[in-house]
């Protein structure tokens, strides 16, 4: 049987510790490294998804347009009252004993075309601004790299795991140590 003095109390091993913070360290310098890689190559894709959404808009403003103008060459070509009415507008030829009457201008057959409605500028998402800073901010990318590297060369000097038991600074103090003392 073993008497209390017996047992020795051996330290739980904490070197998993360790191996997390490194893997988190070098998870936040491939995020940090990530953002001034791809930041450019997304502004460039936000902003022609948003040139593409702006053309569809334009596109479907002129098929509508396209389909009103086939109506009136439709009517030109089959229509004789709609034919002689359009001259009557243009020739300013009406019969004397006809009575007008007033109307909108917006609503006379002779009105000018309608203004095309504003087409919407290309937007572009909530987080566009902060992509373009990441894409074009010079100091900010250097900030980011350097911050990168030094991440990475932190985690592999003082986080690696060493031969003393999963220490992580054993190597600092064995580096000094003189031998035998």
């Amino acid at each position: 049987m073993r008497g209390p003095l017996d047992y020795h109390h051996t330290p739980p091993d904490r070197g998993w510790i360790a191996s997390v913070l490194f893997w988190l360290c070098l998870l936040a310098a491939v995020a940090l490294y990530g953002s001034v890689a791809l930041a450019p190559k997304y502004l460039e894709h936000l902003e022609l998804r948003g040139a593409h959404h702006a053309g569809q808009v334009r596109l479907v403003a002129i098929e509508r347009q396209v389909r009103t103008l086939e109506k009136v060459a439709q009517a030109l070509e089959t229509d004789p009252a709609f034919i002689a009415e359009l001259a009557r507008i243009d020739l300013d030829a009406g019969d004397p004993a006809e009575e007008r009457i007033a109307v909108a201008p917006q609503h006379r057959l002779d009105a000018p075309p309608a203004a095309a409605a504003p087409l919407p500028a290309a937007t572009l998402p909530w987080h566009a601004p902060f992509v373009r800073e990441f894409a074009e901010s010079r100091a900010l990318r250097r900030t980011l790299l350097v911050s990168a590297a030094a991440i990475v060369l932190a985690a592999f000097t003082l986080l690696h795991e060493s031969r003393q038991g999963g220490r992580p600074f054993a190597w600092l103090g064995d580096r000094y140590r003189r031998d035998g003392k």
